[in-house]
């Protein structure tokens, strides 16, 4: 029998998995090539976890600056409101008209108060970063954490537009936004037209963030499920 003649097993045998003492050295020539691989292999799985925690990283800190600037703008909306509400506009001989109507500012303090909470809850998840590797609890927390911030945002956006759109229909009931933005361009103390405008840019600033934590927090469930799926229980953070 011609032990060199090719056969159905000649690419093994080529690669080195047959005929190992036709080797100086006993050594399979592939075993370095097969090691480069495994390594190859074993750094694209643990690398694109890495990948993926720092992009929910960038979304978790683009949350937690728009949180910050919703808070700050609806801040400086209250102050002016605050101090300028009681402000002469116009004054007749048995009447007086002031700057402000009353005020329905319910729907401001709502939207500050979730700022204020959702931006300590993004601080916690940050905080997390530097904590110990995946564990449950951990894992717990940010499905916590982002069903809050979700909820909260939501209920303070439908809050935030019934109250604007129904001042709209009754004008003895303004609230913040809707009165700046009636008031757009008259001219006076306050810039009525800014204040509107600032108005505007939280409630959509508001969806955004609902929508990059949505996305964070499918993404998050998305990939732990197939890194439980593919046994890596650990590579997963949040």
């Amino acid at each position: 029998m011609n032990l060199n003649a090719e056969s159905a097993y000649e690419p093994y045998s080529n690669q080195g998995l047959f005929h190992e003492m036709e080797h100086g050295r006993g050594g399979r020539p592939s075993d370095a090539h097969s090691a480069q691989l495994l390594k190859k292999r074993k750094k694209s799985v643990q690398g694109s976890p890495w990948i993926i925690e720092g992009l929910q990283l960038l979304l978790r800190v683009l949350q937690l600056l728009l949180g910050l600037s919703i808070l700050a703008l609806m801040l400086h909306a209250a102050i002016v409101w605050r101090m300028t509400r009681y402000k002469i506009m116009d004054r007749g001989s048995d009447w007086i008209i002031y700057q402000w109507p009353h005020t329905d500012m319910r729907p401001t303090w709502t939207m500050m108060g979730i700022a204020v909470g959702t931006t300590l809850a993004h601080i916690g998840s940050l905080m997390k970063c530097t904590m110990v590797r995946q564990t449950a609890w951990r894992t717990r927390a940010i499905y916590a954490g982002s069903i809050f911030i979700i909820a909260a945002w939501s209920a303070a956006l439908a809050y935030f537009k019934v109250s604007n759109e129904n001042a709209k229909k009754k004008d003895h009931q303004w609230d913040l936004w809707s009165w700046t933005c009636n008031a757009r361009h008259r001219k006076g103390e306050v810039n009525w037209n800014s204040l509107c405008i600032e108005m505007d840019y939280c409630f959509i600033a508001c969806i955004v963030v609902v929508s990059m934590e949505v996305v964070g927090l499918v993404t998050f469930a998305f990939l732990r499920s197939s890194g439980q799926h593919r046994g890596n229980y650990g590579v997963l953070n949040g």
